[in-house]
């Protein structure tokens, strides 16, 4: 797994230099230069490796939420975020030292993939509970701030790229690292000890668990009285979760996950089939240019997150004036728009040679993404009961990731039909 010099590949032994710092040369003392256009980019064994625990990462994170929302539904919010902080910092430790053992990456991963999307499921049962009235802007924050987040190994390989001698990789993951640390600090002053209580002058902090450790809090709670959460059932799940409501979602879900990863797995080689025809180097040029594009986009996601919740309160006080029949119809809009832009990005992928048709498609796929993962939030949290919600997203999460390995065969029969 280190991108290092390779004795079995031809190209390197011709281009390194070799350098003796001893008389008597052995492999410990033997110095080896190699340019770095050899050396930045992985081998075939370690780019089999990298999507070996990419793979294993799809799976942590799909089976895990599955796990840990039982834990969410019978000991709260604070357990369960504890649990999730507890595996993140472990993966970002991992990440920090994987240069004393590459395979100190499959632990970062794995143990990151763990608690990644259960954060997700933890933040709407909370943000929603909190803000009620603002549910649909809450699922857009949440869900396009997640995706935004990809945006920061974006910026790590920007900087990689830049080749600041003054700053490692270890560093860059050290300083983020340190950043994250804010996770405890939301864990122990501003996460509920259970969940949210519908109460007057009800606050986050005053039902944290620091806010349980200060005296007039105990006494606060102790003189309120609050209904005990009772657990859910399998017979009120099997509501959920064997309803034609349900199964349909899936099938759309399926479908639409579907295209809209590939389109993430494919962007590269499209560019480059895209601008073939043209010199070498305006081709280079182009294809760099639309992946910078492409990683800004993953920013721009904060941006766009809020639209979706913003029309749905639009569309309830202008036209349906009830949030029900607002919800209903701007979930259709929302189905009805992902279908249209994932028709119309296949068109776009077939035309060849076009700048403004590639950055077009670029743009037009950030805005799809973005909108679709969060009307599936949505769809999910407003048609079933609430307190569902975490089996019925680990579910469809569950039922994807079996999905991602049709990805590749498809791009292969494309390529033999083209």
């Amino acid at each position: 797994m280190e991108l290092c010099y390779d004795p079995m590949e031809p190209e390197h032994i011709t281009k390194c230099n070799f350098t003796c710092e001893t008389t008597n040369c052995d492999n410990n003392a033997l110095h080896v230069s190699c340019p770095e256009e050899l050396t930045r980019v992985p081998c075939p064994e370690s780019q089999a490796e990298f999507n070996s625990i990419y793979t294993w990462f799809l799976l942590s994170t799909s089976l895990t939420v599955l796990m840990l929302d039982p834990i969410l539904n019978r000991f709260g919010i604070f357990v369960c975020r504890f649990i999730c902080v507890l595996f993140t910092t472990g993966g970002l430790v991992c990440m920090c030292l994987y240069e004393t053992n590459p395979y100190l990456l499959w632990g970062a991963w794995q143990l990151m993939g763990v608690s990644a999307t259960m954060y997700i499921v933890i933040n709407i049962r909370e943000q929603c509970a909190l803000f009620p009235n603002a549910s649909g802007i809450s699922l857009g924050l949440i869900n396009g701030f997640f995706d935004a987040s990809a945006g920061v190994f974006l910026a790590f390989k920007f900087i990689y790229d830049a080749d600041l001698p003054s700053v490692t990789v270890p560093q860059m993951f050290a300083y983020y690292t340190m950043g994250v640390s804010l996770i405890w600090v939301k864990l122990f002053f501003f996460c509920p000890r259970f969940d949210v209580r519908k109460e007057e002058n009800y606050t986050v902090l005053s039902d944290s668990f620091v806010g349980g450790l200060c005296k007039s809090t105990k006494i606060e709670v102790a003189e309120t009285k609050t209904e005990e959460a009772k657990p859910v059932t399998w017979q009120e799940y099997k509501k959920s979760v064997f309803s034609l409501n349900f199964l349909l979602f899936n099938i759309f879900s399926i479908i639409s996950t579907v295209r809209i990863a590939s389109f993430q797995i494919w962007i590269l080689p499209w560019l480059k089939w895209t601008f073939q025809d043209l010199p070498e180097d305006e081709a280079s040029e182009l294809v760099s240019k639309n992946m910078d594009i492409y990683g800004i986009m993953y920013f721009a996601s904060m941006v766009i997150c809020p639209l979706p919740g913003m029309f749905l309160k639009a569309l309830e006080k202008w036209i349906c004036k009830e949030k029900l029949k607002a919800e209903y119809f701007g979930l259709i809009w929302f189905s009805l728009l992902t279908v249209s832009l994932c028709a119309a990005l296949s068109f776009q992928m077939c035309i060849l040679g076009s700048e403004s048709n590639a950055t077009a498609l670029v743009i037009e796929f950030s805005f799809l993404r973005t909108i679709y993962f969060i009307s599936r939030s949505m769809y999910l949290f407003q048609q079933f009961p609430t307190e569902h919600f975490g089996l019925l997203f680990g579910i469809v999460i569950f039922m994807l990731a079996g999905t991602q390995y049709t990805i590749e065969p498809l791009f292969t029969l494309i390529q033999e039909l083209v």
